[in-house]
Protein backbone atom coordinates (compact mmCIF):
# COMPACT_ATOMS: atom_id res chain seq x y z
CA UNK A 1 0.00 0.00 0.00
CA UNK A 2 1.71 3.38 -0.94
CA UNK A 3 2.23 5.88 1.75
CA UNK A 4 2.82 9.25 1.76
CA UNK A 5 4.42 11.84 4.40
CA UNK A 6 2.51 14.66 6.53
CA UNK A 7 4.51 17.51 4.35
CA UNK A 8 3.77 19.59 7.86
CA UNK A 9 4.28 19.07 12.02
CA UNK A 10 6.89 18.72 14.05
CA UNK A 11 8.69 15.60 12.55
CA UNK A 12 9.02 16.94 8.82
CA UNK A 13 9.91 20.65 10.49
CA UNK A 14 12.54 18.49 12.62
CA UNK A 15 13.98 16.79 9.16
CA UNK A 16 13.74 19.93 7.26
CA UNK A 17 15.52 21.69 9.58
CA UNK A 18 18.41 19.10 9.78
CA UNK A 19 18.66 18.68 6.15
CA UNK A 20 19.39 22.63 5.53
CA UNK A 21 21.67 22.27 8.65
CA UNK A 22 23.57 19.84 7.09
CA UNK A 23 23.94 20.54 3.50
CA UNK A 24 23.52 24.69 3.86
CA UNK A 25 20.40 24.82 1.62
CA UNK A 26 17.13 24.12 2.03
CA UNK A 27 15.55 20.40 1.09
CA UNK A 28 13.90 19.92 -1.94
CA UNK A 29 10.74 17.49 -1.40
CA UNK A 30 9.92 14.42 -3.69
CA UNK A 31 7.87 11.71 -3.90
CA UNK A 32 10.58 8.40 -2.95
CA UNK A 33 10.19 5.31 -0.85
CA UNK A 34 6.30 5.52 -0.04
CA UNK A 35 5.82 1.96 -1.67
CA UNK A 36 8.64 0.26 0.73
CA UNK A 37 5.95 -1.69 2.57
CA UNK A 38 7.47 -2.01 6.51
CA UNK A 39 7.01 2.22 6.43
CA UNK A 40 3.16 1.84 6.21
CA UNK A 41 3.02 -0.96 8.80
CA UNK A 42 5.41 1.04 10.80
CA UNK A 43 2.62 4.12 10.65
CA UNK A 44 -0.28 1.77 11.18
CA UNK A 45 1.28 -0.50 13.83
CA UNK A 46 2.87 1.88 15.82
CA UNK A 47 0.67 4.69 15.64
CA UNK A 48 3.43 7.50 14.99
CA UNK A 49 4.88 9.16 11.94
CA UNK A 50 7.38 8.02 9.58
CA UNK A 51 9.97 10.54 8.10
CA UNK A 52 12.25 9.08 5.41
CA UNK A 53 15.41 11.28 4.72
CA UNK A 54 17.43 10.67 1.30
CA UNK A 55 21.00 11.51 1.00
CA UNK A 56 21.98 10.65 -2.67
CA UNK A 57 21.27 12.29 -5.62
CA UNK A 58 19.44 10.58 -9.03
CA UNK A 59 22.71 9.75 -10.86
CA UNK A 60 24.28 7.88 -7.80
CA UNK A 61 22.17 4.89 -9.18
CA UNK A 62 20.14 3.88 -5.45
CA UNK A 63 19.74 0.10 -5.42
CA UNK A 64 21.20 -0.49 -8.88
CA UNK A 65 24.62 -2.42 -9.71
CA UNK A 66 26.64 0.63 -10.37
CA UNK A 67 25.73 2.21 -7.14
CA UNK A 68 27.54 4.34 -5.53
CA UNK A 69 27.28 8.08 -2.83
CA UNK A 70 29.77 10.54 -3.04
CA UNK A 71 31.73 10.86 -0.02
CA UNK A 72 30.37 14.20 0.47
CA UNK A 73 26.87 13.07 0.52
CA UNK A 74 27.82 10.12 2.71
CA UNK A 75 29.23 12.75 5.63
CA UNK A 76 26.40 15.16 4.85
CA UNK A 77 24.01 12.63 5.06
CA UNK A 78 25.53 11.56 8.70
CA UNK A 79 25.70 15.30 10.28
CA UNK A 80 21.69 15.41 8.88
CA UNK A 81 20.57 12.24 11.08
CA UNK A 82 22.44 13.50 14.14
CA UNK A 83 21.15 17.14 13.29
CA UNK A 84 17.68 15.56 13.39
CA UNK A 85 18.13 14.19 16.71
CA UNK A 86 19.24 17.61 17.88
CA UNK A 87 16.15 19.34 16.14
CA UNK A 88 13.93 16.44 17.60
CA UNK A 89 14.90 16.71 21.20
CA UNK A 90 14.17 21.09 21.00
CA UNK A 91 10.61 20.06 20.06
CA UNK A 92 7.84 20.98 23.05
CA UNK A 93 7.43 18.31 25.46
CA UNK A 94 4.21 17.36 26.13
Amino acid sequence: MPWRAALAGPLFDAGRRALERAFGKAPVIVGEGGSIPVVHDFARVLGAPVLLMGFGLPGENAHAPNEWMSDENFVKGMQAASAFWEEMERQPKG
